[in-house]
């Protein structure tokens, strides 16, 4: 399809949409965000906030922002660095329609770079494939056209449709400023190192790094222009910005040579003293009902020579063969919910294309090369995968081996990582938050339970030895992914407080800025003996998977009874220490400091004040221990009510204030924003995991409901996807911000809870357990996904009586769950549970 026949078909798409209020009310999901068909999300103009898509390949990722702000990044390698809150953007794409008086009518093609009493209709819709931003004036439908292609090349391309029947005079413009450098922003001697060259096509881009004495890393960027305009009156060309704009004090946004349609002279090499850019102004006539585009084609290498083979290459038609093939790399996702007929205040037909979004979201978060920063995490991935892998199992698998060569050999991993250059010592974060290895266990167990994978065991992955704060050094050491889950789990059994027999805290655990527990005022020590609850608990839950996967791949019987005993010892430790007490009231603590000196999460913590903790709760629940000791079942439901709030959970309450003692930097989040007493939504569906795990749907569909951006008016992050956060301060004037989108946690805690709770379908080594819930507040709702082969269609339905039946065949719940083993299934197989309609 061509550039126009596609922005014309999405032009009709969206004005048709306008139009139906039935669509409007089934999409709308926040802050004049819509969830269309197919995934298409369309984003109307918005003052506050920001909305925005990742286009990927390889690691090598767009951020399209809905206003015009774009970056590119791979890992820590940065193309375009992030700009935003009214910074000057590193590209501009610009239109000029000609006036009386010869002067241009200058129109910005994103909303980034409009100029004052710019009041042209826009807006964007992104597709899973490429972003279109839309501008409309006088007739003439402008559209800028972003994806990144298979062969990893951002394209950039701008169209001119004149819809109606007057000649216009016009011009393009385009403005890019690339950095390439492994920095997430620019410094004073950035303009010293890099270079811009034009050429019969476009432009070079050269930069230089100097890592040390030694090392220098030079990177290239070579921009190739497609013209597809039918005559060319005029045109105008730069590498310096001062002469884009004008001059030194100005930037692109109010650029005079814009006004004019031309530069003044055309500076053809720029460096040193003038930031390299390349700028384009081409002018022609539009005649009526016709269009004219240019295509910008950018390749990034590492060799010169190589770069220079691709200048005054002819791309003719390449923009749109690339896009047209990219689209047929989209397949149909193998896991689909979808709900029919919500009750009361439960729109069905946009949760359904919301969770689709999600599931967007998750992929993109579990396989990128970095995340909102240059590292990603290890908690942060391992957890999307855990829900991306119900999905993605092959793409999954690769990631997990990816982490598992970051470890370092005693089994510690580290916080964060990048992947490295060639052979590069990658970047890392290596404070040891002890965490992190649960959440890779967890990881791994889920993938052998959904694939029956176990070949993934026996691959060969290596370590990096951590030799101080943020340094690691490569080693030679090799071995299976079965070794380093050993080393993993004997990393965290080892850093067992042996006094409480809990999980020592060392340098944090999954609430990041509470991380004051492992310290210690011994000189000699780097941690004390302080405790995380949270950690202990999903050690406990790790102990279980680890053996099931011991007895399924080599039935080691001397470590299942090494870690069985662990596990016990475990259990006794958290029933004795982290359940504190208070006449007829019990609370989970949230963890203790040195040698037990201060307690957090208590009824008296260092403060003084009573204080309940939201993921040691969950957690309680989530790891079993619920099971061990069922009558916290009160105690957990009455700090929840405690908990509760405007948009749900909250992380603490009450908040830390600064000056607290012993619980870290988490004094200097002001109150009510991320971790200190904010709905920190990643938390917040922890808890709510918990109530549907509990079978209280209608408290959990409550809170649930409090959290999904659906059901908001406002959200200042991207509305399409899961938040990070709702942050609620009013002497700040924060009412319902969010800190972060993509890369939340979230995302795929939602998937994974709906599926293993929701519709009570959990896949385990040997086959899988059903877990109905009582009811929902839907008639019916649907489930399909591919366990170890198999095609599992399940449906929750609305009836008279309850019961489950597989393949037709009725089945007996025992203590309100069913197991189906794995030879029991065939290729395809149906599953259909039926609920009496509750309390909705």
């Amino acid at each position: 399809m061509s550039f126009k026949d596609e922005a014309l078909n999405l032009l009709k798409l969206v004005q048709e949409f306008r139009s139906n209020k039935d669509k409007i009310e089934e999409s709308k999901v926040a802050s004049n965000c819509f969830i269309l068909d197919d995934n298409i999300i369309l984003q109307e103009s918005r003052e506050f906030g920001n909305t925005r898509y990742p286009y990927s390949k390889d690691g090598l990722t767009i951020w399209a922002n809905a206003n015009g702000y774009f970056s590119i990044n791979e890992s820590s390698f940065h193309f375009i660095p992030e700009t935003g809150e009214g910074k000057e953007p590193y590209t501009g794409f610009f239109a000029g329609i000609r006036n009386e008086d010869n002067t241009f009518k200058v129109i910005s093609l994103t909303e980034v770079s409009k100029r004052p009493h710019d009041e042209y209709e826009r807006f964007t819709v992104f597709k899973r494939e490429a972003a279109y931003y839309f501008t409309i004036v006088e007739k003439i439908v402008f559209v800028l056209r972003v994806f990144m292609s298979e062969k990893k090349e951002p394209i950039f391309s701008v169209i001119a449709i004149n819809t109606g029947r007057a000649k216009k005079d016009i011009y393009f413009s385009t403005y890019l400023n690339f950095i390439l450098m492994h920095a997430p922003q620019e410094c004073f001697e950035t303009k010293w190192f890099r270079k811009a060259s034009l050429t019969e096509d476009g432009a070079l881009f050269e930069s230089v790094e100097d890592i040390d004495r030694n090392l220098s890393l030079y990177n290239f960027a070579v921009v190739n222009r497609v013209l597809n305009i039918n005559k060319i009156k005029s045109e105008s060309h730069t590498t310096s910005k001062s002469e884009y704009t004008g001059s030194t004090t100005l930037g692109i946004y109010n650029a005079t040579t814009l006004e004019v349609g031309k530069f003044g002279w055309e500076r053809k090499v720029t460096q040193f003293t003038d930031s390299a850019i390349l700028g384009d102004i081409y002018g022609f006539t539009l005649s009526g009902s016709k269009d004219e585009s240019i295509d910008y084609i950018i390749s990034l290498r590492f060799n010169k020579d190589e770069a220079l083979s691709l200048i005054n290459r002819d791309l003719t038609g390449y923009a749109d063969n690339q896009l047209e093939s990219l689209k047929k790399t989209f397949k149909e996702p193998s896991l689909k919910m979808t709900f029919d007929d919500g009750k009361n205040y439960i729109n069905a037909k946009l949760l359904t294309k919301f969770l689709r979004s999600v599931e967007g979201q998750v992929e993109f978060a579990a396989l990128a090369k970095n995340s909102g920063v240059s590292l990603l995490g290890v908690r942060d991935v391992a957890q999307q995968i855990e829900a991306c892998l119900m999905f993605k199992p092959d793409e999954a698998r690769s990631k997990i081996l990816e982490i598992l060569n970051f470890t370092d050999p005693s089994g510690r991993l580290p916080r964060q990582y990048s992947i490295p250059r060639d052979k590069e010592i990658p970047q890392m974060d290596t404070r040891a938050f002890i965490d992190q290895g649960v959440w890779v266990i967890n990881a791994l167990y889920r993938y052998l339970s959904f694939t029956g994978d176990y070949s993934i065991l026996k691959e060969t992955c290596g370590y990096f030895k951590i030799v101080g704060r943020n340094k690691v050094e490569y080693t030679d050491l090799k071995d299976s992914v079965y070794m380093h889950l050993i080393k993993i789990t004997d990393y965290l059994v080892n850093n067992i407080d042996k006094t409480t027999s809990c999980v020592k805290a060392l340098y944090g655990d999954w609430n990041d800025a509470l991380d004051g527990l492992g310290v210690t005022s011994d000189p000699k020590k780097e941690f004390g003996n302080g405790v995380s609850v949270m950690t202990t608990l999903q050690l406990y839950e790790n102990l279980d998977q680890v053996v099931q996967i011991i007895g399924k791949f080599n039935n080691d019987k001397k470590l299942i009874n090494k870690y069985n005993k662990v596990r016990k010892t475990i259990e006794k430790g958290i029933l004795k220490n982290a359940i504190d007490s208070n006449e007829d009231q019990l609370r989970i603590l949230h963890g203790w400091g040195d040698n037990r000196s201060y307690k957090v999460g208590s009824f008296n913590d260092p403060d003084g004040e009573s204080r309940d903790s939201l993921t040691v709760n969950a957690f309680f629940v989530l790891s079993g221990m619920i099971n061990v000791k069922p009558e916290m079942r009160d105690h957990i439901l009455g700090a929840y009510l405690r908990l509760s709030s405007k948009y749900g959970f909250k992380t603490f309450e009450p908040y830390f204030k600064r000056g607290t003692k012993g619980v870290g930097r988490i004094v200097n989040l002001p109150k009510g924003t991320a971790e200190n007493a904010a709905t920190y939504v990643h938390g917040a569906l922890f808890g709510i995991w918990s109530l549907f795990r509990m079978n209280e749907p209608d408290y959990a569909f409550n809170e649930l409901y409090k959290v999904l951006p659906i059901t908001h008016r406002y959200i200042s992050t991207t509305p399409s996807i899961m938040s990070n956060s709702y942050g609620y301060n009013q002497d700040l004037g924060i009412d319902g911000e969010s800190m972060n989108d993509w890369f939340t946690g979230s995302a795929n805690v939602l998937i994974k809870m709906m599926v293993f709770d929701v519709f009570g379908f959990t896949p385990n080594l040997s086959g899988i357990t059903i877990r109905p819930l009582s009811h929902i507040p839907f008639k019916s709702a649907s489930l399909s996904v591919i366990v170890k082969g198999k095609l599992i269609n399940l449906t929750l339905k609305e009836g008279k009586n309850e019961s489950v039946t597989f393949n037709g065949l009725p089945l007996a719940l025992d203590n309100g769950k069913v197991f189906i083993d794995d030879y029991n299934l065939k290729d395809k197989n149906t599953i259909v549970i039926t609920f009496i309609g509750g309390n909705r």
